[in-house]
């Protein structure tokens, strides 16, 4: 089947820019620090999300249309290790992490792998009245598995660290942010729903720019 342009592929590219945009900021205000790139890498994956995803609604061919919406879970299969990495190293708590860092990616790096050489984790596409999204099989449950258990990894790394800090310290107010601003970005997580087959509208765009 044809797809016709969508304008609804526009949302997420002008999220995806918006976002590697912001990396590119933050790397340029803090000078190149650990910090800023680690979170130039998680933002890098964040926009090849949202990039890729506006590419599928743009394509007229349904085989390159599933084709992108594949490269587009390429990078949310990055988040969760990216941005588990990015936050105990802001945190200072890496040292104790440092584990966890490796086997986060190396998990990231399997599904990564699987998402992009195998049709283990799709089944076609879902088509809904603004577009089309993947249909997952039941192997993609594992990967909801380890992004819901890095959620909650992420952000109980700021909630420890703003219950334990001084609350006029600069790492406190800092885990503050960090963790309403995770918190509302992780809203994007409902954007499974349509792989589902729930005719969810994804909205991920909306709360990944916030």
């Amino acid at each position: 089947a044809d797809l016709s342009f969508n304008l609804h592929a526009i949302p997420p590219l002008a999220t995806a820019i918006a976002i590697l945009l912001l990396g590119l900021i933050v790397v340029g205000r803090e000078k190149g620090s650990r910090e800023s790139l680690l979170y130039l890498g998680y933002t890098l994956a964040a926009s090849a999300w949202m990039f890729c995803a506006s590419v599928a609604l743009f394509l007229p061919s349904e085989v390159m249309a599933y084709r992108w919406m594949t490269f587009a879970n390429g990078g949310v299969t990055m988040m969760p290790a990216a941005l588990y990495h990015f936050t105990v190293v802001v945190m200072q708590t890496d040292d104790r992490n440092r584990q966890r860092i490796r086997l986060a990616w190396a998990i990231s790096a399997v599904f990564l792998t699987v998402s992009l050489l195998t049709d283990v984790l799709f089944d076609g596409l879902n088509h809904y009245s603004w577009g089309i999204f993947l249909k997952f099989r039941w192997p993609s449950f594992l990967f909801m598995g380890y992004f819901s258990a890095m959620t909650f990894m992420t952000l109980r790394e700021y909630w420890i660290v703003y219950r334990s800090s001084d609350r006029n310290t600069t790492r406190h107010r800092r885990a503050k942010a960090f963790l309403v601003a995770f918190g509302i970005g992780y809203l994007g997580a409902l954007d499974f729903l349509p792989a589902l087959g729930v005719p969810y509208y994804p909205l991920s765009s909306i709360p990944m720019i916030c």
